[in-house]
């Protein structure tokens, strides 16, 4: 389970624990069944390792780390690629030299 999931997780179960109904304009608003509908096992939550959490945190750190580097890695390679084609096009031909220097 992710770190945004068991956040939300977290989240739901504080919001579903409080003891008193919101009020909006003044008038208490009915308790939704709505957030245990879906979150179907939030009691799943309290049994959660925090040792598992932060590991899982750690590898999707590592994951986007790695992920970082490829798309640097293919950045720089198309950077190179696009300079030394502009290298190319700047650079007069062959035939365009012949003809300067004889014309």
């Amino acid at each position: 389970m992710g770190g945004a999931a068991i956040a939300g997780l977290a989240g739901a179960a504080a919001l579903n624990g409080r003891s008193s109904r919101r009020k909006v304009l003044g008038v208490k608003m009915p308790r939704g069944t709505s957030l245990k509908k879906a979150i179907p096992n939030a009691s799943a939550l309290k049994k959660v390792d925090a040792r598992d959490v932060t590991g899982t945190v750690s590898e999707a750190a590592r994951r986007a780390d790695r992920f970082g580097r490829r798309v640097s890695s293919v950045a720089n390679s198309v950077q190179m690629v696009s300079d030394t084609a502009d290298k190319a096009v700047k650079k007069p031909s062959a035939a365009s030299r012949i003809r300067s220097a004889l014309g």
